[in-house]
């Protein structure tokens, strides 16, 4: 029993193709969910960079596409029989231009971004603080122990900033 040499491995090769495609869309969403703050700048750069390099690619690609489509229909005007061989340009032309406008877009988003956060001088990202607990009970001290990002009061030391390390706050009137 011989194997159908084509489909043998054209299939597994899709498939692996497909699965390898799934990886690196997952590999470039992990900084999504998965920020250290200390490295936010370099998550923003690898994902503009690969923004950039699928724009590069698909850019391309498209133009060597339509480079090397051209030339068939060329060498059929050379030896006139043209008329047989018509070439109309179809959809999926349009869609890869739309493809890579909707990747230039993304590029310049992100990059609008990048600069807006790097100007402003702290994280983009949303921090949610306890203004409902300040002066309440045993929580009055909070402002003074856990600030707000970008008070006076939360510009620490190099050390502190570095590694984290605050002192506990007061222990409640009744434990002393």
């Amino acid at each position: 029993m011989a194997l159908d040499f084509e489909w043998s491995f054209q299939v597994p090769a899709f498939v692996f193709a497909i699965l390898g495609w799934i990886a690196s869309f997952v590999a470039l969403l992990t900084p999504a969910w998965q920020v250290v703050y200390v490295r936010e700048l370099q998550h923003s750069l690898v994902f503009i960079g690969a923004i950039a390099v699928s724009l590069i690619l698909h850019t391309g690609a498209s133009i060597v596409f339509m480079f090397f489509s051209q030339l068939v229909e060329y060498r059929f005007y050379h030896v006139s029989v043209s008329g047989i061989y018509e070439k109309h340009r179809g959809y999926s032309v349009y869609t890869e231009f739309f493809a890579i406008f909707l990747f230039f877009m993304s590029l310049i988003f992100a990059v609008v971004h990048l600069i807006q956060s790097h100007r402003r001088g702290y994280a983009s990202t949303p921090t949610k603080s306890a203004d409902s607990f300040v002066g309440v009970g045993p929580y009055r001290h909070v402002e003074s122990y856990y600030p707000r990002p970008g008070s006076s009061s939360s510009q620490l030391d190099p050390f502190e900033n570095r590694f984290a390390m605050r002192e506990l706050p007061p222990l409640p009137n009744g434990r002393r």
